[in-house]
């Protein structure tokens, strides 16, 4: 099929082979989020990633983000180019420093 089931920590692949990576609603599963952040960065060049924004008891995952401690989180490594709340998502474009 066209998707493959990967190691967010470890990408299977070259540096740069991809121009974008799509997260949607996954990070704020994972137990290492600045792990995949890194390895993404390695592997693409831009992220375009979503997670939730808002009170807890809404939702099942490990955490929950702020629009702050999102923009801290990704800003260390590149630009933000889209930061985009609608509802109890936020949706970011972030273009990765080499």
């Amino acid at each position: 099929s066209p998707y493959k089931v990967i190691n967010a920590y470890k990408i299977p692949y070259v540096d740069k082979t991809f121009k974008t990576i799509i997260c949607t609603q996954a990070m704020e599963y994972m137990d290492d989020q600045e792990r995949f952040l890194l390895e993404a960065r390695r592997v693409a060049d831009v992220l375009l990633l979503t997670v939730p924004i808002g009170e807890m008891e809404k939702w099942s995952q490990l955490r929950i983000y702020t629009e702050e401690n999102v923009r801290e989180l990704l800003e260390p490594l590149g630009n933000i180019e889209v930061f985009e709340r609608e509802g109890d998502l936020l949706l970011v474009k972030l273009r990765f420093n080499d």
